[in-house]
């Protein structure tokens, strides 16, 4: 995954009641990570960086503020 729009379980869209059952832990916490983003946060953007051992994640939405940009994490593993 590198950049986008989040997408909810159902469809794409929201899914108050979404399960993720792919059968990886690892897929399945993308998929409810993405499905809250969709459902918390309107029209929401996230990116995630990888390089070396650093790891940015960045979530935008439409805010009430247009002056704030993304929430950037960043950490190294």
């Amino acid at each position: 995954m590198s950049e986008g729009a989040a997408q909810g379980g159902d469809n794409g869209d929201c899914d108050t009641s979404f399960v993720p059952s792919t059968g990886s832990v690892a897929t399945d916490d993308i998929a409810s990570w993405e499905n809250a983003l969709d459902c918390l946060l309107p029209n929401a953007e996230r990116e995630i960086q990888v390089n070396n051992n650093t790891v940015i994640v960045s979530v935008d939405w439409d805010q009430i503020d247009t002056t704030l940009g993304p929430v950037a994490i960043q950490t190294e593993i």
